[in-house]
């Protein structure tokens, strides 16, 4: 989950995504299941992966080379 204080809109958010489409989403997780699905209007082809730093930024990473972090601007 999300807890990069940079980014208010994704905080206690679960960011996922296709490797196929590329496209990256997030959810709100509960006990009943997820809610709350929205396209974060952002791509990584041949997304492979996400990471966290010790400060909460969320970086998503392609097959293709680049790592990309995730930034509110």
């Amino acid at each position: 989950m999300i807890r990069d204080p940079r980014l208010p809109a994704l905080n206690g958010r679960y960011v996922y995504g296709d490797f196929c489409a590329g496209d990256l989403l997030s959810a709100r997780l509960s006990q009943h299941g997820s809610s709350a699905r929205h396209s974060l209007g952002l791509h990584v082809a041949a997304l492979s992966s996400f990471g966290e730093d010790d400060a909460g930024r969320i970086y998503a990473a392609s097959l293709s080379g680049p790592v990309y972090r995730l930034d509110p601007r």
